[in-house]
């Protein structure tokens, strides 16, 4: 539904939307936080991947803006959704935004890849952290709050009625009191985490599943339950079912949001004959040409630091030489004319 909302606008550098900087990062923080919740990772690593690179190259540019802290809050909300999804979907980031997360999120990646109950923990804190404020569309129940508070009224009218009475019955009153308990009022956020964490609890076993299975080309049921220290190897076959669904994801490539084809989302396929696992990986190629185009900037960009500070110096040394040209001329004038 979220997305569904963005199908008249156009996700590209020349939308109206662009123009103003908080409203640009907002956008992408959204769409990228909606596929993730719809898990498609691949396309909310790549919307958070951009709009990042974007922020780093212009953060420069808006450190005197009314909006810098939320841009900065905002920025890194979304840097800890991208671990998640880097998690969820391993996948080959920009060398900026990878320095980055091994800087400020190495050791919550270390516990997520670790599994177990202390990455589900880790996963709870970083979305409690980074997802937006929700608003529940259903009411609270208003019966039982109206109940609540008239048996509170009671309870204290009962105690000032009876503040004469033994220290033991006004103590058996404060135990009756204790038991009237607050109606528990919907919280959208913990809803979210909670749908959002019964996902992850079926993927805990992904990740040491992929770094076993690069390893190997072929591989018995029993050598990977052993590794991974699973004794049922009918569960081992259910997570090997997991990986091999969540390792095809919609990707989108054109038209709408919700749009888009299957395709794999791992680096690696396998499948599995009788008791023995075939691996096939496939060979992804290093992008030279971003880090080419990346380093280029940085040098024309020194290149012109340099030139600048060149000049400033060279009109620093004129206007010196000039000064001191004028400084010996005042003084040889001053000399002619006391000699006269």
């Amino acid at each position: 539904m979220a997305l569904r909302m963005m199908d008249n606008i156009e996700m590209n550098n020349k939308a109206i939307f662009t123009r103003v900087t908080a409203c640009h990062v907002t956008t992408y923080y959204y769409v990228g936080f909606a596929y993730m919740m719809m898990r498609r990772y691949s396309d909310a690593i790549k919307a958070f991947s951009h709009i990042l690179t974007f922020v780093a190259r212009t953060k420069q540019y808006h450190t005197r803006t009314y909006h810098y802290q939320t841009l900065n809050k905002q920025s890194e909300q979304m840097y800890s959704l991208l671990a998640i999804c880097v998690t969820m979907c391993p996948t080959r980031l920009d060398e900026m935004l990878h320095s980055h997360l091994r800087d400020k999120y190495s050791e919550q990646q270390q516990k997520m890849h670790r599994g177990g109950e202390e990455a589900l923990l880790t996963f709870e804190d970083l979305f409690m952290y980074a997802c937006p404020k929700f608003v529940t569309a259903n009411p609270p129940n208003y019966d039982e709050i109206i109940q609540y508070l008239q048996n509170k009224k009671q309870a204290q009218l009962k105690d000032t009625e009876n503040n004469d009475n033994s220290d033991a019955e006004s103590a058996a009153e404060d135990d009756d009191q204790e038991e009237i308990q607050a109606p528990k009022l919907p919280e959208p956020s913990r809803h979210q985490a909670a749908v959002f964490l019964s996902e992850a609890r079926h993927q805990l076993l992904v990740p040491a599943l992929r770094s076993y299975l690069r390893l190997y080309s072929t591989m018995e049921v029993e050598k990977l339950a052993s590794f991974l220290e699973i004794d049922d190897v009918q569960h081992l076959r259910q997570q090997l079912l997991i990986f091999k669904l969540r390792s095809r994801q919609k990707k989108w490539v054109s038209g709408t949001l919700l749009e888009g084809t299957y395709s794999p989302a791992f680096d690696l396929d396998f499948y599995l004959r009788e008791d023995v696992v075939h691996i096939a990986e496939y060979k992804v190629g290093r992008r030279y040409a971003d880090w080419f185009i990346r380093h280029i900037n940085k040098l024309e960009d020194n290149m012109s630091n340099s030139l600048k500070n060149q000049k400033s110096q060279h009109n620093a040394a004129s206007s010196k030489s000039s000064a001191s040209k004028e400084s010996a001329g005042t003084q040889k004038a001053e000399a002619v004319s006391a000699s006269a």
